[in-house]
């Protein structure tokens, strides 16, 4: 909407001449005030640049949101999803047998230099040793 010269009041010295129209301000509907802040010069900033960029290139730039929404959705239906994962540590179990010697023969001869091997390996955080008669197994 434009204000236009024969609807001002007149008599005050800020009246534009006769043949101008002011533009209205959309809020209040009274004349627009220009800013006081000047026109932004060309973009010297990089995102400014970029931004210049994208809206001179449209067409590059949404095929390339494109083709991202495209790798997106690919790699939504390819990517494996364990709903349970294993949170286990690893465990090995050593199985000896030792036909003829008791419990505490095999935890002094077998059990306990095999456990003190073991503690000595990288990344081990707990070592549990146990010797006990079992049933035979065939």
């Amino acid at each position: 909407m434009t204000l236009i010269d024969s609807d001002l009041p007149r008599g005050t010295p800020s009246d534009p001449p006769p043949d101008r129209e002011l533009p209205m301000n959309a809020v209040g509907g009274s004349p627009a005030v220009a800013s006081p802040l000047p026109a932004s010069p060309a973009p010297d900033g990089v995102i400014e640049r970029l931004v210049a960029w994208a809206v001179q290139q449209r067409a590059l730039v949404a095929g390339l949101v494109l083709a991202l929404v495209g790798a997106g959705l690919w790699a939504l239906n390819t990517l494996r999803v364990d709903a349970f994962p294993d949170l286990t540590d690893v465990q090995v179990q050593v199985l000896i047998e030792a036909p003829g010697l008791s419990p505490v023969e095999v935890e002094r001869l077998a059990t306990f230099p095999l456990e003190v091997a073991l503690n000595g390996m990288p990344r081990v955080t707990r070592s549990c040793a146990r010797s006990a008669s079992t049933d035979s197994r065939p």
